[in-house]
């Protein structure tokens, strides 16, 4: 009965139930920071990805990931040039109706964000 050896990860470097490794490191004010590196990186790059944060603590460069932005909400004024412009390349006949019925609805709808729409 042959034991594969199991590979010890070294302090800092943890590995995810996926197969991803994660980094952890603690920033000066006592906060742990936890960044992860993705499946396709060695053991030895994630050490070096550890030792170039902890650098950057110990200098005060380390910038902590931005937050993704923030989604952008439409409102049926916001996507009513990019509809007008569909209708016009698929060769809309009448565009003068969709001026006129605009009219009418936009001091009703113009600020309705499009997820709070319904037909109901």
């Amino acid at each position: 009965m042959s034991k594969t050896k199991v590979e010890k990860l070294p302090k800092g470097v943890r590995m995810t139930g996926n197969g991803s490794l994660v980094v952890a490191f603690d920033l000066p004010n006592g906060q742990r920071v936890r960044r992860s590196l993705g499946q396709d990186v060695s053991t030895k790059e994630a050490e070096q990805a550890l030792a170039v944060f902890k650098a950057q603590v110990r200098a005060g460069t380390y910038e902590p990931p931005q937050p993704k932005g923030a989604p952008v909400r439409h409102t049926v004024a916001s996507l009513w040039e990019p509809y007008l412009a569909t209708y016009r390349n698929r060769s809309g006949k009448g565009e003068w109706r969709l001026q006129i019925a605009w009219a009418h609805l936009r001091p009703h709808f113009e600020a309705v964000r499009i997820e709070n729409l319904s037909t109901v």
